[in-house]
């Protein structure tokens, strides 16, 4: 049965890779090589919050399907990390900005400290 507009074309397969905040999916046409490494280019966008409201942010955030992953680097820095999905910069903005009515939340500079993700395969 065809069904009228549906696409024929194959799509890739996806693969998984493993970061420090989670699972992302990778489609076939980004994956490396054997022997290659991984690179992500993700878009960030670094805040700073209240400690108490950091499991909150991160709770709202990630509830939008693929708009942005959440990290920190741990305990005592009210410092967060958005990576943002694929052409979700508008609508992370827009978050933003209601957060930061409701919760405080401080658009900064990424701090000089930061420690960048590193991203591995996962074995499969």
């Amino acid at each position: 049965m065809e069904i009228a507009g549906a696409s024929t074309r194959a799509r890739a397969s996806p693969a998984w890779i493993f970061l420090n905040s989670g699972l992302i999916l990778v489609p076939k046409r980004a994956r490396p090589g054997p022997g290659k490494v991984w690179q992500l280019f993700m878009p960030s966008r670094y805040y700073r919050v209240q400690l108490q409201e950091i499991g909150y942010v991160r709770m709202i955030v990630e509830s939008y399907d693929g708009l942005a992953v959440v990290r920190s680097l741990g305990g005592g820095r009210g410092e967060i990390e958005w990576l943002l999905g694929e052409g979700m910069e508008e609508e992370a903005d827009a978050l933003a900005a209601r957060l930061r009515d409701e919760v405080g939340l401080c658009a900064i500079e990424r701090p000089a400290d930061w420690i960048d993700l590193e991203a591995s395969p996962l074995a499969g």
